[in-house]
């Protein structure tokens, strides 16, 4: 009896250990309209036109780096996992990796605001900031929804070709977002996860074999 308990706890606590290993991921999805359009390629299709609806998703992982807090705002300063701009059914992914950051102010002003760059880190340059204003949470664990007005910008370009500045532009813009929505998802087990996982669940399959022997055993007799 006493085995088949210490077999149980340990197969509790490996679960345990690997819930709280699989953190959950951030994710701000701005919508809004996007004006001044540069699209020197052709990624999004436009046909010529500078203004289109656009949604900028960022997922964020907050358990990979310590949040700052300060003068009633809280800074998550890394940690990005993907950044996606969508106009016209078009995608674009932007590396960022470089100065990345959510800022939510949550006292006075409160707005949401997102940085992402990666510049000198590829061959491609690629930015983006977004704001909008509206009230926030004081973490970054509490999803909300803000409907309101905002601003932000966005460019990616190739330094060899001339630097990034007007036709050297890739693609360019601005932000006007009306709508941000913050919703949390829990993020996909790492290997070392999968493995308390598993050693978890061997444990209580051989605890209820050890048991179902005794059982047999004690039937048999």
């Amino acid at each position: 009896m006493k085995k088949s308990m210490i077999w149980m706890a340990a197969a509790a606590a490996a679960m345990l250990l690997a819930a709280n290993a699989a953190s959950a991921d951030t994710t701000l999805d701005y919508t809004g309209t996007a004006s001044g359009l540069i699209d020197t390629t052709n990624l999004f299709g436009l046909g010529g036109a500078t203004s289109a609806n656009f949604e900028m998703k960022y997922v964020f992982d907050p358990s990979a780096v310590a949040t700052f807090s300060c003068c009633g705002g809280i800074e998550l300063p890394g940690g990005l996992v993907d950044a996606t701009l969508t106009i016209n059914g078009h995608s674009v992914q932007f590396a960022g990796g470089n100065g990345d950051q959510i800022w939510q102010q949550y006292s006075g002003t409160p707005y949401a605001e997102v940085f992402s760059d990666n510049n000198g880190l590829s061959s491609i340059w690629d930015f983006s900031h977004i704001l909008i204003h509206g009230p926030t949470p004081s973490d970054f664990n509490t999803p909300f929804s803000i409907t309101g007005a905002g601003y932000g910008n966005f460019f990616m370009c190739d330094p060899a070709t001339g630097g990034c500045s007007g036709t050297d532009y890739i693609i360019a813009g601005d932000f006007s977002p009306t709508q941000l929505n913050v919703t949390l998802s829990s993020a996909a087990p790492e290997p070392a996860t999968w493995a308390i996982m598993l050693l978890g669940v061997g444990l209580i399959g051989a605890g209820l074999r050890g048991r179902r022997k005794k059982a047999v055993a004690m039937t048999a007799a």
